[in-house]
């Protein structure tokens, strides 16, 4: 999933939007997204980051600190930068209560209260996959973002 060039320990922002995205935006986000990344500083010096955009619904900012560290506002810059994009498109991509799991091969998303309701009648179970995003590492992106409900936080929360 991720460049065998970017280390484990890279730092990893996952946002995911509201809804799935149309071709035209998902051309227009890797376009913005490409030119945010080659102009993202920490403290005046290039940030080496990168990015992916995952199933038309989630965008990952990557940023490799072995050399220059995301700072305070670095953070804010690519959370403003996230917001405006979002704005552009219309889509909300700071929603932390909308969960994004598999049903089968299908990727859904569904409202914290409907994910509830989905858990209690057990078409969510404890072997739905769900996402994640709060890994925070290239590594954790590649094991602890997909996983199954019984080995979540989403489970711990309901």
């Amino acid at each position: 999933m991720i460049a065998s060039h970017i280390p484990p320990g890279a730092r990893v922002w996952i946002y995911q939007a509201d809804r799935f995205l149309n071709p035209e935006e998902t051309a227009l986000v890797r376009q913005e997204t490409e030119r945010f990344v080659l102009t993202w500083t920490s403290h005046n010096a290039p940030l080496p980051a990168t990015f992916l955009l995952k199933y038309d619904l989630f965008l990952v900012l990557i940023a490799d600190e072995a050399d220059v560290k995301a700072g305070g506002c670095s953070i804010d810059k690519s959370v403003h930068f996230v917001q405006a994009l979002g704005k552009k498109i219309n889509v909300n991509f700071m929603n932390r209560m909308l969960f994004a799991y598999r049903n089968g091969d299908e990727l859904k998303l569904a409202p914290r209260q409907e994910f509830e309701s989905l858990v209690a009648s057990g078409i969510v179970h404890d072997d739905t996959l769900v996402f994640n995003n709060l890994a925070d590492t290239a590594e954790a992106l590649e094991t602890q973002w997909e996983v199954p409900f019984k080995m979540s936080w989403h489970k711990q929360l309901i």
